[in-house]
């Protein structure tokens, strides 16, 4: 998409919530609307950590090669990941 395109319009493709679409009605055929709520919810915590990534990924590649800006990003995502989960159990 993005060879094909401008780069600036890729992120909509990006951000297009089909994943969360299927997941939910799949979760909510399976398991009902409680918990089809409650996995939304999930989702909203670790979106705010998705926004996180893009920023510190974005960030990083103006210091660091491609490669490098990716595994700190990722490894700093994980963290935080990690720390909200601690928080939230």
């Amino acid at each position: 998409m993005a060879k094909f395109s401008n780069p600036k319009y890729t992120g909509i493709i990006y951000a297009f919530p089909v994943i969360l679409i299927l997941s939910a009605v799949l979760i909510y055929l399976n398991n009902g609307t409680e918990i089809a709520r409650k996995a939304i919810k999930s989702v909203v915590v670790y979106e705010l950590t998705l926004f996180y990534f893009a920023a510190a990924f974005y960030l990083l590649l103006s210091r660091f090669n491609f490669w490098w800006a990716i595994s700190l990003a990722l490894i700093s995502w994980i963290l935080l990941a990690l720390i909200i989960q601690l928080i939230l159990k």
